[in-house]
């Protein structure tokens, strides 16, 4: 099973061998923080190298129905086509909807996996774990949630 299909399964975290007992605490730790608070933490510094990235779609709805975004329980998958980040890196997004301009998805996140290429009839793109959300984007990912009730993580796309 690839790190991809194990986050659109749900999983909230994988853990390599040897693993860390500090990054298992607090991953454990995270698990127990009510969604609602999860994302409202202060977000961590970027270094200089670390990437912005920005997209625009028209509208969340048509974006969601062509694969080219997905908005799971801990993060999302946005189309990207270059400019790809590394797994791992912290970045921050912002990504706008053109018939909602108040509404962005905005915030930073670490980078779990990246698909450079179309597989089968999944577009390119990457899977981001939400680090911190502005609190906008936090209410605006809760009601995508309660709509589109997913048990995936991070979709696939």
């Amino acid at each position: 099973m690839s790190i991809e299909e194990a986050y659109d399964l749900g999983i909230d975290g994988i853990f390599n061998k040897p693993f860390d007992r500090k990054v298992l605490v607090n991953c454990l730790a995270n698990a127990l923080i009510p969604v609602s608070d999860r994302w409202q933490r202060a977000p961590q510094a970027l270094t200089s190298n670390q990437q912005n990235h920005f997209i625009v779609f028209p509208n969340f709805e048509k974006a969601r129905l062509d694969h080219q975004i997905g908005v799971g329980r801990g993060g999302m998958f946005v189309l990207k086509t270059e400019n790809f980040p590394m797994v791992s890196d912290l970045i921050r997004f912002r990504i706008d909807f053109e018939d909602r301009p108040l509404f962005p998805i905005e915030g930073t996140g670490w980078v779990r996996w990246v698909r450079p290429l179309q597989a089968g009839t999944l577009s390119p793109g990457i899977g981001v774990e939400f680090q911190s959300l502005t609190k906008s984007s936090a209410s605006y990912v809760k009601e995508i949630l309660s709509t589109f009730k997913t048990t995936s993580f991070i979709p696939r796309g």
